[in-house]
C-alpha cells in the first residue's frame, strides 16, 4: 500500500470519529428533559405541587395525542374523499379525475345532479326581455355621453363596449 493511501484512509478514519463524537455530544444534551417545576425540599406542600406539576404534564400529553388522532382521523378523511370524487386535499384536481369535478362540488354543496343549466333557476321570458331592455338603455347613455365628450369611435371601443354590455356567463 502506498503512504498516500495510507494517509488518506487514516484521514477519513479521524474525520469519521470526529462525526461520531459530535453526534453523541448532541445526543446527549438533547436527552435531557426539562423539569416542569423546581420545589424546594423545605415547601409544605411540596407533594402536592409536585402532584399537580405531573397532572399537569399528563394532560399536556394527552391534549398531543388527542390533536394527533384528530389530524390522522382528518387525513384519511380526506383521503376517502380524494378517492370518491377525484378532489385534491387544496381544492385541486388530479388531472385523470377532472371530470369528477364537478360531481365532488355539487356533493360538497348539496347539490344533486351534474352542475349545468338545471342548477340555475330559469329565467321566465318577461325577465329576459326586461333584463335585456335594461342593458339597452345603459348601453345607449354610454353612447350618448360619448357623442356629448367627442368619444372613441374605433372598432376597439366599441369592442369594449360589448364586453361591458353582454352578461358574463361563469
Amino acid at each position: 500500500m502506498t503512504a498516500r493511501k495510507r494517509y488518506k484512509i487514516e484521514k477519513k478514519v479521524r474525520e469519521h470519529n470526529r462525526k461520531l463524537k459530535r453526534l453523541d455530544k448532541e445526543k446527549k444534551t438533547g436527552k435531557k428533559g426539562k423539569k416542569l417545576i423546581i420545589v424546594p425540599g423545605d415547601c409544605p406542600f411540596k407533594e402536592q405541587i409536585l402532584a399537580e406539576a405531573t397532572a399537569l404534564k399528563e394532560n399536556i400529553i394527552k391534549a398531543k395525542e388527542a390533536r394527533k388522532e384528530q389530524v390522522k382521523a382528518d387525513k384519511k378523511a380526506r383521503k376517502a374523499l380524494f378517492k370518491e370524487t377525484g378532489v385534491l386535499p387544496g381544492g385541486g384536481v388530479a388531472p385523470h379525475n377532472v371530470a369528477k369535478k364537478k360531481e365532488a362540488n355539487n356533493a360538497i354543496t348539496g347539490q344533486g345532479g351534474s352542475a349545468s343549466a338545471e342548477s340555475k333557476p330559469k329565467e321566465s321570458f318577461e325577465e329576459l326581455l326586461k333584463r335585456a331592455q335594461d342593458r339597452g338603455y345603459h348601453f345607449e347613455k354610454i353612447e350618448e355621453q360619448k357623442k356629448k365628450q367627442g368619444g372613441d369611435v374605433s372598432l376597439k371601443a366599441f369592442y369594449r363596449e360589448f364586453q361591458q354590455v353582454l352578461p358574463r356567463f361563469d
